[in-house]
């Protein structure tokens, strides 16, 4: 059990990693935020980001935001989450198909 907590949070971290990255393309590198910045508010990503975004999601992750998910992520662990749930789903289909 606890091996699956260690795999699932290093998944996670990964995740972060590689989305702060993304966010990072489209707020510029003296943008500092966290997770908890509010990615319109604090980040000001308009319409056009959240899109460029998700376009970069599914190019890195091999998964589709939809444009609900897209728009009820309001911070930057909101978008996390969704990344982590649509690559969870992902994974629970391919295992359903063998």
């Amino acid at each position: 059990m606890l091996d699956k907590l260690d795999t699932a949070d290093r998944q996670l971290a990964d995740i972060a990693d590689r989305l702060t990255r993304i966010i990072r393309r489209q707020t510029g590198p003296i943008q500092a935020f966290s997770v908890t910045s509010r990615l319109r508010e604090d980040l000001a990503l308009d319409s056009i980001h959240m899109m460029s975004i998700a376009c970069e999601v599914e190019e890195e992750f091999d998964v589709v935001l939809s444009d609900d998910a897209i728009d009820a992520a309001a911070t930057v662990q909101s978008l996390i989450d969704a990344v982590a749930l649509e690559i969870e789903e992902r994974e629970a289909d391919r295992e359903r198909r063998r």
